[in-house]
């Protein structure tokens, strides 16, 4: 994927896992701002360490339609959104 020309991208369930090997790709492929949101800070301390100047960590809670609502509002201009939300198992 050519990411040259991105300038903004948003991920979704960037605090653990595939979402968070897709911001650390997207720091070292690109030169783009990465919007990434976590839901649950006990499992998102690796994002929240990472302490670079173009990673925005939002805690989010994909099932609160007020707190994505408000997130949409407030995004603009993004060019690339990546969804990792989903839900492989329970115990």
């Amino acid at each position: 994927m050519q990411l040259k020309n991105t300038k903004t991208i948003l991920i979704l369930g960037a605090g653990h896992g595939l979402g968070l090997g897709f911001v650390r790709s997207a720091l070292k492929f690109s030169e783009a701002n990465i919007i990434a949101t976590y839901h649950n800070p006990a499992k998102a301390s690796e994002l929240l360490n990472l302490n670079n100047e173009r990673v925005k960590a939002i805690q989010l809670d994909p099932l609160n339609e007020v707190e994505v609502e408000k997130l949409a509002k407030e995004l603009s201009n993004i060019d690339l959104c990546i969804n990792t939300i989903g839900f492989l198992h329970n115990e």
